[in-house]
């Protein structure tokens, strides 16, 4: 196999929600980024794992003033290591309780829909994919699974607050003007994310066509 099953597992599942432009444009990275080494991919799944606990779990928490203080001591960590992911683990479980507490668990209903569709696009699920695939037990340790988790609540409940369901309790049904104002508010941040995410996977994939010259 010529590519790297690592970045492979990031844009396979990443590329559901590219346009087509964007999707060929990755995609014709991925030849020649493999095989690697189990190190190697190790590495890779590293580097997405830090960017997702470092850059997109941040991105989300700063639409919110009360989460700002958590996501600047998220961005303030070491980078995501085999050494230090238990204590950036502790770093994003405690983000989590704070988004739980800010938030009071709003993500129901449609916003459940919009935050879903907003991490897909903005590559949280195929950073923590990848993540898991190459660094597993790193990515349990540094609670991948729980970054995602409190992204979507910040998200949620910045998305129910601007389709006018802030005061809402139990699952919030809205109709296609409410899902638009949702998907409208959270945009921005997808789309500074795909933008980092793809800048993060064009990186990877010369340092893999690196790693594989180096073995020839």
């Amino acid at each position: 196999m010529n590519v790297s099953t690592t970045l492979a597992a990031f844009v396979h599942t990443w590329n559901v929600a590219l346009s087509n432009e964007e999707r060929n444009r990755l995609l014709d990275l991925l030849p020649g980024t493999g095989p690697l080494s189990d190190e190697q991919e190790h590495e890779l799944g590293l580097e997405i794992l830090d960017w997702l606990v470092r850059t997109h779990l941040p991105a989300w928490f700063d639409l919110m003033s009360v989460l700002r203080p958590h996501a600047e001591a998220l961005r303030g960590l070491p980078a995501v290591t085999d050494a230090t992911a238990r204590a950036a683990g502790d770093i994003v479980r405690a983000a989590m309780k704070a988004a739980e507490d800010a938030t009071g668990y709003v993500i129901r209903g449609a916003s459940m829909v919009a935050t879903g569709a907003a991490a897909m696009e903005a590559a949280g699920y195929a950073a923590i994919k990848a993540a898991m695939v190459a660094a597993g037990h790193v990515a349990m340790e540094a609670d991948g699974f729980v970054a995602m988790e409190a992204a979507m609540e910040a998200a949620g409940f910045v998305a129910v607050e601007a389709a006018g369901y802030g005061g809402a309790s139990g699952y919030v049904a809205v109709g296609a003007s409410g899902y638009a104002a949702m998907a409208a508010t959270l945009q921005p941040t997808v789309e500074r994310l795909q933008q980092s995410a793809a800048e993060l996977f064009r990186r990877l994939t010369d340092q893999a066509g690196v790693w594989v010259a180096c073995r020839k």
